[in-house]
């Protein structure tokens, strides 16, 4: 089973990326947790194929979060999306030249977002270990 983290602190946020995985026929099984400290455990344990950063967490921002887990050499080469509500020109370049891998602008565009994550899937080697059970 391929294994997506998503990282977000508000729970309405969390409803509408859940409810696209499961109603879009997203090859992978989501996780979700509320803060970058458990997202960095999580990710080190289940080795997701993809994390999904909201920039405003509790505690932890999402930009730490992302220096953590791409500093951290068991996570280092797990693509990291920002998710962010900041949608003005050039904040999408400034989230990956900060070291992100791609921004999602919200609110998410929920058919362009299933399409972007289909594609990543489609695109991105599937290793054996990458099963998981609940967190």
């Amino acid at each position: 089973m391929n294994f997506v983290l998503l990282v977000e602190g508000k729970s309405l946020n969390r409803m509408v990326i859940e409810d696209l995985f499961e109603y879009d026929e997203i090859p992978a099984t989501l996780f979700s947790v509320e803060s970058g400290e458990r997202a960095i455990e999580l990710a080190r344990r289940r080795k997701p194929l993809l994390v999904l950063i909201d920039l405003e967490l509790p505690g932890l921002s999402g930009l730490d979060t992302m220096r953590r887990l791409k500093g951290d050499p068991q996570t280092r080469d797990i693509p990291v999306w920002a998710i962010s509500a900041y949608a003005m020109r050039g904040d999408a370049a400034q989230t990956v030249s900060a070291g992100f891998d791609a921004c999602v602008a919200k609110p998410i565009d929920t058919k362009q977002f299933a399409e972007q994550i289909r594609q990543f899937m489609a695109n991105v080697p599937h290793p054996e270990a990458s099963s998981c059970t609940a967190p």
